[in-house]
């Protein structure tokens, strides 16, 4: 049979039974809703009030059809070709539709092929691959300026947005390919001239920017055709101080600034990052703690606490250390916090460690650099520990110095000895000579003022205790001082290897510096070495060897005693956390700091 109708019409009495083909049974009517056509074709007619009877068709499994206008709730048809229709529920396997709304369904598997429909179902499916994000894109969203970039093949996630300031580059060992970088310190200059005012009635407080050169500023742009610009300390705002007021003993980074907008520019003054010696004990020493020594009674480790005064990272610490015959291997110092009076034994920060066969016999003032930025806390008490891993010995070892009777208040001396003891107990220093340095002004992007939004920074500029700018001139990265009074870092007292501070006389940047050296004492040798924090070796002699990283005295005018006065110039050298070791045989001698590169 074509065709199975299970329904029951509401048959008119009037009419009879008309034959049909054997078997089966219809009704002879004036008008019927539905037909069965030549060739087993079913039509299936909107009703209207013109038909006598209305066959219905709750189900129908249909090999051929030809729907004129037709409202199933559930069909199946292999081969249909309708007009129009509303199909609520269907599985059609192929269709010639030239006019459809489509509210559910499956339409293909692969819209991706030609002429594609893509479905709720797919899209959803596609989206759910997307990390973190369901089937809703704007879930993976986090913060404004998230971004979403690809991680791989058909693969994405989401970049989470950079801090103010940052841009972004690309970089193939990040997970994403991309990273967001700072660009403080990322600005680039040529040609410039810049340094403190030539007018004496400014130049206590006033920089100027010379005409010329080219300038990079941070976002890229390259600008020329500067002409004089600028910046008074005792000002605020475009031309001056960028935010709070002016303080002495500072030093100030100096920018330019710009309006992308209206081509406006201006010199702005920015306080610079500052490192500080927050506490200290340097009475002079009189009492040693031998250091990894076999018999004797010595120490395996050795502490002084202190309480900071600040709140920052800890920079650098110094020590004042001796070493007795030639030990080999390495020495350093940890942050430590406190547990009953001493050291806890975890290790908070960590220093560079130094070769001790560098060492000198006699005392050196030595300074161990802290890289980790691990913060401090005002009031709480930490440990300085001082370690080292060579061999234990009698004949070769370190002696760390400090003074018996004590008298930082905020801490003591202490000795590992199996265990914890303090080191007056053991007849050994009260305190170390020591010296804590923290920073306690952070890096900040300068300021700008409202339009300003382009920016670079060319130059340091220092405010000393009067609050007068130190004089200097520049030209591109390279400072010229001279050997004025406001430049002299250092006058020797002991000759002995000392750690000279030069926070006051160096910008807060790794720098080279070229140094020059006055004595007024007629001395055939009245300088020796200059170096970095690792030239624990400097010499007092002049022409013997020294070690990578040392500056020797260009010896002319310095081996004649008859001189009043005698100078000399030092090669340029790489300075880190502003500070130098040197040792002066002659205790008069001055230290200059007379040009600086950053």
């Amino acid at each position: 049979m074509p065709f199975i109708w299970n329904s029951n019409p509401n048959i008119p009495p009037a009419n009879l039974p008309i034959p049909v083909p054997p078997g089966e049974l219809t009704y002879e009517v004036a008008v019927v809703a539905n037909t069965v056509n030549a060739g087993g074709t079913l039509s299936y007619n909107t009703p209207n009030v013109g038909f006598d009877v209305l066959y219905e068709l709750p189900s129908a499994n249909i090999n051929v059809a030809h729907f004129t206008n037709a409202s199933f709730n559930n069909i199946t048809v292999n081969t249909a070709n309708i007009s129009t229709a509303t199909i609520n529920v269907a599985n059609i396997q192929t269709a010639n539709i030239l006019s459809a709304n489509i509210r559910y369904g499956y339409v293909g598997s692969d819209p991706t092929s030609n002429l594609g429909i893509a479905s709720k179902h797919y899209a959803d499916a596609a989206a759910a691959n997307v990390p973190a994000g369901g089937s809703d894109l704007q879930n993976i969203i986090d913060a404004k300026g998230d971004l979403l970039v690809g991680t791989g093949f058909h693969t994405a996630t989401r970049l989470p947005v950079g801090t103010d300031g940052q841009i972004l580059i690309a970089d193939s060992t990040a997970n994403t390919g991309l990273r967001w970088i700072s660009i403080a310190g990322q600005e680039l200059f040529n040609g410039i001239v810049i340094g403190t005012h030539y007018n004496v009635e400014s130049n206590d407080h006033v920089v100027l920017l010379r005409p010329g050169g080219e300038i990079i500023m941070n976002d890229g742009t390259r600008l020329t055709g500067w002409v004089n610009q600028t910046a008074d300390i005792e000002l605020s705002g475009a031309g001056g101080l960028d935010v709070g007021i002016e303080e002495a003993s500072h030093w100030y980074e100096v920018h330019v600034i710009r309006s992308s907008g209206n081509g406006a520019t201006a010199l702005m003054l920015h306080r610079a990052p500052e490192t500080i010696m927050d506490q200290s004990f340097t009475t002079t020493t009189d009492s040693g703690v031998t250091f990894r020594k076999t018999t004797g009674g010595t120490a395996t480790l050795v502490a002084q606490s202190f309480i900071p005064g600040n709140t920052g990272p800890l920079t650098s610490v110094e020590l004042e250390i001796s070493k007795t015959g030639a030990p080999t291997g390495l020495i350093w110092l940890t942050l430590e916090s406190d547990s009953g009076g001493f050291p806890n034994g975890v290790a908070l920060a960590t220093s560079r460690v130094m070769d001790v066969s560098r060492l000198p016999t006699d005392k050196a003032r030595m300074r161990f650099l802290f890289d980790t930025n691990t913060s401090v806390s005002l009031g709480t008490t930490y440990h300085i520990v001082y370690r080292g891993d060579y061999t234990i010995s009698d004949t070769d070892y370190t002696t760390i110095w400090g003074l018996g009777a004590g008298g930082y208040a905020n801490g003591a001396a202490s000795q590992f000895r199996v265990a914890w003891f303090t080191s007056v107990s053991l007849s050994g220093a009260a305190d170390l000579w020591f010296k804590v340095f923290i920073q306690n002004i952070p890096l900040t992007l300068v300021t700008m003022p409202s339009g300003y939004d382009q920016r670079c920074l060319l130059s340091y500029v220092y405010n000393d205790s009067n609050k007068r700018f130190k004089q200097y001139k520049q030209r591109n990265r390279t400072m010229v001082m001279g050997m004025s009074s406001d430049w002299r870092a250092f006058t020797s007292i002991t000759g002995l290897v000392e750690a000279v501070d030069l926070t006051t006389f160096l910008p807060p940047v790794p720098v080279s510096v070229q140094f020059f050296s006055y004595t007024t004492i007629g001395t055939p040798q009245i300088i020796t070495t200059i170096g970095g924090v690792a030239c624990t070796d400097a010499n007092a002699a002049i022409g013997s060897g020294f070690s990578p990283g040392c500056a020797v005295a260009n010896s002319r005018s310095v081996d004649t005693a008859s001189l009043a006065i005698a100078t000399a110039m030092h090669d340029l050298i790489v300075v880190e956390d502003r500070v130098v070791l040197t040792r002066m045989s002659n205790v008069n001698c001055r230290l200059y700091t007379t040009l600086v590169s950053f």
